[in-house]
Parts: C-alpha cells; sequence; structure tokens
C-alpha cells in the first residue's frame, strides 16, 4: 500500500503544481478546474439518460439522469462551497481534509488504478482491432479523475491572474477624443 500512497501524494503534488500555475496565470483556481471536470461528468451521465431514453430504458434513464443532477449540483452549490471554505481554512492553516483523509486517498487510488488499467486496455484494443470502443468512458475516467485530484487540492490566495492583467493592460491604453 506504501507505493499506492506515494502514487497518490506524487499525482496530488503534480496537480497543485499544476493549478497554481493555472491560478497564477488566469486568476481561477483549482475548484474551477474541478469545475469544469464535474460539467464534463454531467455531459457523461446525461448522454448515456438520453441514450437510454430514447432505447425505452426508463429505469437506467432515470439513474443517469440523477447521477448527471447530482454532479449538476456540484458544479452551482458544493464546489462553490469548498471553494469558500479552503480559503476559511487556509487563513487558519488548518490541514486539508479531503487531500489528507484516506478514505479519500483509498477513493482516489481505486479511481487512479481503475482509469489506468482502463487507458491500458483501450490502447492495447486500439492497436489490435484499430478503433476506439466508447470515447464517453475514456473522458469519463479522466473527468472523475481530475475531479477528485483537483478538490484534493489547496488553492493560492485569490488573485487577478496574469492574463486578465495582460488583456486588461491591452484594453486599458488611454484612447484621446477631440472635439471638433
Amino acid at each position: 500500500m506504501g507505493i499506492f500512497l506515494r502514487l497518490d501524494d506524487w499525482v496530488i503534488e503534480k496537480t497543485e503544481k499544476f493549478c497554481r500555475w493555472f491560478q497564477k496565470w488566469t486568476g481561477k483556481t483549482n475548484y474551477f478546474l474541478a469545475q469544469v471536470m464535474a460539467v464534463f461528468l454531467f455531459g457523461f451521465f446525461t448522454s448515456y439518460a438520453v441514450e437510454f431514453f430514447l432505447e425505452n430504458h426508463v429505469a437506467h434513464a432515470t439513474f443517469y439522469g440523477f447521477l448527471g443532477a447530482v454532479y449538476l449540483l456540484n458544479v452551482f452549490w458544493i464546489i462553490p462551497e469548498r471553494e469558500q471554505n479552503a480559503f476559511k481554512r487556509l487563513s487558519e492553516k488548518v490541514a486539508n481534509p479531503i487531500k489528507n483523509g484516506i478514505i479519500y486517498k483509498i477513493i482516489r487510488l481505486f479511481t487512479l488504478i481503475a482509469v489506468l488499467f482502463y487507458c491500458l486496455i483501450e490502447t492495447v484494443l486500439i492497436f489490435r482491432f484499430g478503433n476506439i470502443f466508447d470515447v464517453r468512458f475514456l473522458v469519463f475516467a479522466l473527468s472523475l479523475l481530475g475531479f477528485f485530484y483537483f478538490i484534493a487540492c489547496d488553492p493560492l490566495p485569490p488573485c487577478s491572474g496574469k492574463l486578465r492583467e495582460k488583456i486588461g493592460a491591452l484594453f486599458a491604453k488611454s484612447v484621446t477624443i477631440t472635439e471638433k
């Protein structure tokens, strides 16, 4: 189990490094990236719900529709609340429970192993048969993995971001208007 915990810590370290670079550049935190992943997950579950509904599998369509609604709830309610709690937690210098909690580590590890296994199988099938069987599941797997790891990162304090400053400076050049 030690090697898997080190793998999880390594992936979190790299993800957090990326999230901090992204926040310095755009001003958007890791929670914004988690929201993007949640939107992808919502799209995945909604696509399956529509597919099953059109095939008259109402129970499956309801199940996938419910899971899509859960991720939509994450986008608009749970993730913004977690972001506010993270800034409060960072100001009080309290450890991140999602990053350090053992149950969260186990969930991330099982997801990471499943995604790596799926990618390995999919790669073998691509080379063997020459096509990808279901791209939606690959998007689902990578989005779920990204969602779990983006939520586990600690954000930097709020900043405007270099990109916003550069775009603002581009449009903020003074314009002189002369009256006739």
